[in-house]
């Protein structure tokens, strides 16, 4: 193994040292020695693991693997996903004793729990056609009619003969 006297510096891209002493600091904010909070340890000589996990050893190499085979592939959980935002016209709700109620849609505009009409949004909102708008808008003046209108109004008042302002 070579000896390196520098490190990882960010100006030069250097990233190699040899080091007498390495410190980092510990849990209780200390700094410490590496190899004294590391005690003495030599490498790893037992690996074991249970499935899906399993271990091959190659040699001194010992490489862990995992099956996923009997999970959902991305595009499975992608459909099962897909099919939960589907229109619905109603859901079923059960409760401890299997007795069930049903929410729905119905004509539209009416929500029901069960056979009971919990909402019924024709009367939340009145609802015109462009016609409709066109129509009721016609009874207003429009600016040119509102202008004309304006013109034709006294600009002053004069008190003469008979005629008092209080």
């Amino acid at each position: 193994m070579a000896s390196f006297d520098t490190w990882r510096n960010l100006l030069t891209g250097l990233s190699q040292g040899a080091f007498d002493v390495l410190e980092v600091r510990d849990s209780n904010g200390a700094m410490q020695n590496v190899l004294t909070l590391l005690g003495n340890v030599s490498g790893v000589s037992d690996v074991q693991a249970s499935a899906p996990l399993s271990v091959v050893t190659n040699g001194a190499v010992k490489t862990l693997s995992i099956d996923l085979s009997s999970y959902n592939t991305s595009s499975q959980v992608a459909t099962t996903i897909a099919a939960a935002f589907v229109d619905r016209t109603s859901l079923s709700f059960k409760h401890g004793a299997n007795a069930s109620v049903t929410l729905s849609i119905q004509q539209a505009t009416k929500l029901f729990w069960g056979a009971k009409e919990m909402l019924n949004t024709d009367h939340l909102y009145p609802y015109f056609t462009g016609a409709q708008t066109a129509l009721i808008l016609t009874a207003y003046p429009t600016t040119i009619v509102m202008n004309a209108a304006l013109l034709l109004k006294q600009n002053a008042l004069t008190a003469g003969t008979n005629v008092t302002m209080t």
